[in-house]
């Protein structure tokens, strides 16, 4: 429990440095609002995964110990991918709405290095290809590698 509170706590933290940041450089309150978006409402893919593994109804303990996960081996995590981000910034290169882009991707990427070192995964855990190629399974999530 004290991890879930001292990770989100660490990704709002993230998220608020980095929204001054776009604000101060882009003079827009979107570019701000987008770094919060993609540096903590991506964990809503978590609830996702929930109601996939454990049904409708809802119970926070087992949400937030993770219970679901292990009850059914799989990990989805849609939004949590490396690959994402590369898209955003592409998108923000070929756009002419980089402070749309770059400021989302500012967000998600401070999310990802903060799991990437919080969390007990491997080097490949949070790309998308690795886990459609193992089938999402959790073993090879916490593993990240083949």
């Amino acid at each position: 429990m004290l991890h879930f509170i001292l990770t989100e706590i660490g990704h709002m933290s993230l998220a608020i440095i980095g929204a001054v940041y776009c604000y101060k450089k882009y003079k827009k309150y979107l570019s701000a609002a987008l770094v919060i978006m993609g540096g903590f409402f991506i964990d809503l893919d978590h609830l996702i995964d929930y109601f996939l593994n454990s049904g409708f109804g809802f119970n926070l303990m087992r949400f937030i110990t993770g219970a679901s996960y292990i009850a059914s081996g799989r990990a989805f995590i849609i939004f949590h991918a490396w690959e994402w981000l590369l898209g955003l910034v592409l998108l923000g290169h070929v756009t002419k709405k980089q402070y749309f882009f770059y400021s989302l991707a500012l967000g998600m990427f401070l999310h990802l290095c903060l799991d990437q070192v919080t969390n007990s995964v491997g080097p490949f855990s949070y790309f998308m290809t690795f886990r459609l190629l193992t089938n999402f399974s959790l073993t090879a999530f916490t593993r990240g590698t083949l």
